[in-house]
């Protein structure tokens, strides 16, 4: 995806494996954070307050 900006002209993505390795192990952490009992519990207290 590339982010447009009026004053900026389009700059093509290239790919780059440790990025891609990074958001891998990233997005595998967020999956497991996400079903823990605490997360869930602090996620829904700050729902509550902050909408």
């Amino acid at each position: 995806m590339v982010t447009m900006r009026p004053n900026m002209a389009s700059i093509p993505r290239e790919e780059d494996p440790v990025k891609a390795e990074s958001a891998r192990i990233f997005y595998g952490k967020y999956l497991e954070a996400r079903e823990d009992d605490q997360y869930k519990k602090l996620k829904k207290e700050w729902q509550e307050k902050y909408g």
